[in-house]
């Protein structure tokens, strides 16, 4: 009965902490409809400045709470509101879900670039850990009844402002109908800079109490983890009700709780703590699936600031064939590890791929493409062992790699059951759960799993090892008479061959029939199930078809890595890719790969490059090391996705509108200079004129700088016909020959103004 009630004791203080972060997310979400990823990761970030204030500078604890929650969140919500989230209206949810996360990868990456990962210390509880009250037999700790004290006054205040105040009511209007709030007098601005106040500032406070429970040096990554537990609690709420968020919370905690009291985690099955772990995660998709159906939009077709052009079928494939020569074109020239790094990058994008058909046609979410590529490199793994009899096969086969291809395409369609009835936010949190779950209770398990199958043969198991020796190791292929084994170039044009080939499909695909039907889904559901569309086989084969690609992108990932371990699926890997994907453009296939190079390739190279910078002027290793260096491989990519506030569509819209003049008439001229001029610089990289670092920053930083450097050489390219023909109207007449060229009709207007009669002719013959 004692271990009883300390269990329960436990589980309601962490369940209220859970209780005041879920409510500062409810808040958030309630007055702006931008649910905040990051909210886990301010919290561990408040954690990490109270451990500056209090720890390491000395300040006195009241003090040190007051500067982080009562100084530092509200001031971070307020800039937050202001100069990001308030973006984001009217963009899709992949959108106002990747910019969230953006930030959060930005806290954990400026968390371990400033404090260092983890710190070496712990958040020692208030009073320290020796001042109890005894219950009977039980002992309660003054750290968790300040908790619950902390949690009561937390509710207690939150029913005041958004009950009794008038600021409260009016954020309470602006969810409902924010421009009949404001022509009643409310101010929506001001009502949502204040609720991401009240947020963030509940952040951090459930932040510095959870890290203080924890007995051993605090992790960034595994403290945001922790506070993420709270996504349950208030999905529970339906992000809408405190109090239900209050119940959902305390379950969660005592879920937890008295998982850890009955379950034995020192035994060998190591899948009870991989549960343990995954409670939050089971309990928010059991709740996802409970939830109501969402009503079908119906009212209007969908309008969102992302708009994403669909190539023909002929330019589509002109470009893949460029894609393929480029790729082909550099192998003369890249080294060892820019062809390892080209390659990588080549895999992400085929994974990525898988995203252009979920989210940019369909427009269905998937936060977790890694984890459903990880499930294909188990598959694969396991076929080539096992058709081998425990030995792995010399070369991928191309059984192996289809077999993973519908396997996932199986599980996609699994998770696809409870998003049938579910829609943005709440599906991407499905898809987010899952890939938690799957790491903890698959990726993390190394064992053997043996099974006597009667058909097997030869009376030995069938074993299923994941992650047995710490890696899978999925060999390269060996087809159409080229063995990818041996040469790291001939894989990556195989690569390069295999992305050209699915991104001509998909683009195909889009211009079908289905893919018609799949842009008419993402606009209006309820106007496609209207017209006889079935929405339920849309999402399963979307979903199916999806997950299969990414299933192939993963088994070719493995095989370009050599041996990949369960880190290299985790959610935390997968964020960044997803992340990238949207910047670049998730509706383009040629965003696919600017993602998949970005996240492979271009952070690497340009720490190499800084680093090769430290050793050539060392005095200044300092800067190029431990300052740009860190800060563009912890804070780059986040830095990069918060800019979707300002262009939604991503940096490709803007580049194809920047480019499209060179490939008019006017234009190729200095379209021709440019592939000259490349051409130039590739024969003296061929030649070892320059280095294979060198030649790839100038021509990437070339390319990129082309329309600008064109618009300062033709600036009338970058004026469409009528602009320029109205502008040649309005010219002064007196300028006309100066600014640009005579022509007949200024002749004409030169005659009228003269009064010259018609048919006289002047000096030049003319008449």
């Amino acid at each position: 009965m004692a271990d009883f009630l300390s269990f329960t004791v436990i589980g309601v203080a962490v369940g209220a902490i859970y209780a005041i972060a879920a409510s500062g997310l409810v808040v958030t979400y309630a007055t702006s409809g931008i649910f905040n990823f990051a909210h886990g990761a301010v919290g561990m970030f408040a954690a990490f400045l109270y451990w500056q204030f209090r720890w390491d500078w000395n300040f006195p604890a009241p003090l040190a709470i007051f500067l982080v929650i009562f100084v530092f969140c509200p001031i971070f919500g307020a800039l937050l509101e202001r100069f990001v989230m308030r973006g984001l209206q009217n963009t899709m949810e992949i959108t106002k879900l990747v910019v969230p996360i953006a930030l959060l990868l930005l806290l954990t990456g400026s968390a371990s670039w400033i404090w260092g990962d983890p710190i070496p210390e712990t958040l020692r509880r208030f009073f320290g850990p020796d001042k109890k009250i005894t219950i009977g037999d039980t002992f309660i700790s003054w750290h968790h009844i300040i908790v619950l004290i902390v949690a009561v006054l937390m509710a207690a205040g939150l029913y005041v402002v958004l009950y009794k105040m008038r600021i409260g009511v009016n954020m309470r209007a602006v969810v409902d109908n924010p421009e009949l709030t404001q022509l009643n007098g409310g101010r929506p601005v001001l009502a949502a800079s204040f609720s991401w106040m009240i947020g963030t500032a509940l952040a951090g406070l459930a932040g510095v109490l959870i890290g203080s429970l924890q007995n051993a040096a605090i992790n960034n990554l595994a403290l945001t983890l922790l506070i993420v537990d709270a996504y349950a609690a208030a999905i529970f709420g339906k992000l809408r009700s405190l109090t239900l968020t209050f119940v959902g919370a305390i379950v969660v905690g005592l879920s937890i709780s008295y998982w850890n009291w009955l379950s034995d985690t020192g035994q060998k099955w190591t899948w009870l703590s991989g549960f343990r772990i995954s409670i939050p995660v089971v309990l928010l998709v059991i709740v996802l699936i409970l939830l109501p159906h969402e009503r079908l939009r119906g009212a209007v077709v969908s309008r969102f600031k992302e708009r994403f052009s669909v190539p023909t079928i002929p330019k589509a494939a002109l470009w893949a064939g460029v894609l393929v020569l480029f790729f082909a074109a550099a192998v003369p020239i890249a080294q060892r590890k820019p062809e390892a790094l080209l390659s990588t990058g080549l895999a992400f994008g085929i994974i990525a791929l898988s995203l252009v058909l979920l989210t940019g046609y369909g427009g269905e979410l998937n936060l977790a493409p890694l984890t459903f590529a990880g499930i294909g490199a188990v598959v694969a793994y396991q076929f080539e062992v096992n058709i081998t009899k425990g030995h792995i096969n010399e070369s991928l086969s191309i059984w192996g790699l289809l077999l993973a291809a519908a396997v996932c395409a199986l599980v996609g369609a699994i998770i696809a059951l409870p998003a049938l009835r579910l829609r943005g936010l709440y599906q991407g949190l499905v898809t987010f759960g899952f890939a938690i779950f799957v790491t903890n209770m698959v990726f993390k398990q190394r064992r053997t799993l043996h099974f006597n199958l009667p058909w097997y043969g030869d009376g030995e198991d069938f074993e299923i090892n994941i992650f047995t020796g710490g890696g899978l190791f999925v060999p390269r292929p060996n087809w159409f008479g080229i063995d990818f084994r041996i040469s790291n170039s001939n894989y990556m044009v195989f690569l390069a061959v295999v992305f050209a080939l699915i991104g001509l499909g998909l683009v195909a695909l889009r211009r079908s029939t289905y893919g018609r039907r799949l842009a008419a889904m993402k606009d209006s559901p309820a106007a496609s199930a209207t017209l006889g569309m079935s929405l339920v086989k849309m999402k399963l084969s979307v979903f199916a078809l999806s997950s299969a690609i990414a299933g192939v992108g993963g088994v070719l990932y493995a095989a370009q890595q050599g041996a990949s371990d369960e880190n290299s699926w985790v959610i935390t890997a997968s964020l960044p890719l997803v992340l990238l994907t949207v910047v670049a453009g998730v509706g383009y296939v040629s965003g696919a790969f600017a993602g998949g190079i970005l996240t492979g390739v271009f952070f690497v190279m340009l720490g190499d490059v800084f680093l090769k910078l430290s050793v050539d002027y060392s005095a200044f290793e300092w800067l190029f090391t431990d300052v740009v260096k860190d800060f563009f491989i912890f804070v780059g990519p986040a830095f990069a996705a918060i800019s979707l506030a300002t262009s939604p569509a991503g940096f490709l819209n803007d580049m194809f509108d920047n480019y499209r003049p060179l490939t008019s008439r006017r234009g190729l001229p200095l379209l021709s200079a440019w592939v000259v001029f490349q051409g130039l610089f590739y024969l003296w990289r061929i030649t070892d004129g320059i280095g294979t670092w060198t030649f790839m920053l100038v021509s990437l930083g070339v390319a990129l700088l082309l329309p600008a450097i064109a618009q300062v050489i033709r600036p009338d390219l970058y004026i469409d016909a009528k602009t320029l023909k109205q502008r040649r109207e309005e010219l002064p007449l007196e300028l006309v020959g100066v600014d640009r060229p005579i022509t007949a009709q200024d002749v004409k207007q030169a005659d009228a103004a003269l009064q010259l009669p018609v048919g006289v002719s002047d000096n030049d013959g003319r008449s």
